[in-house]
């Protein structure tokens, strides 16, 4: 219930951030079976790799996955891995800020959730 609730709030805040979801385009994700079924949407899992890779399978052809969604504040090297300078993809990764829920349990439900847009400057 509490995982199903999360989704939920991060589905109301994406449409109150603006955000619309692809439906032609995969979001990638670390838990993407769970944003699939909750936004029905196509998603990819978010590898355990350097952003360089995961830039390279967000803009694979096949895929063109334009938006990245870390429910988990650690995904094994994620989001962490952006912090790397010396890795020039780590600039394509471009955090969106939710807003953040009025209702307490809301909020908490969604703390720690992070959204980036994919695309290089």
């Amino acid at each position: 219930a509490q995982t199903a609730r999360q989704y939920l709030v991060l589905g109301r805040q994406l449409e109150a951030a603006g955000v619309t979801l692809p439906s032609a385009h995969p979001i990638m994700a670390d838990f993407p079976i769970w944003l699939a079924e909750a936004e029905r949407t196509p998603t990819l899992a978010l590898p355990d790799e350097p952003a360089t890779d995961v830039l390279d399978l967000a803009t694979d052809p096949r895929f063109e996955a334009g938006w990245l969604v870390i429910v988990k504040s650690e995904h094994g090297r994620w989001p962490d891995v952006l912090a790397d300078r010396t890795d020039p993809a780590s600039a394509c990764f471009t955090p969106v800020q939710l807003p953040v829920p009025s209702d307490p349990a809301d909020a908490a439900a969604i703390d720690g959730i992070r959204l980036y847009r994919i695309g290089c400057p």
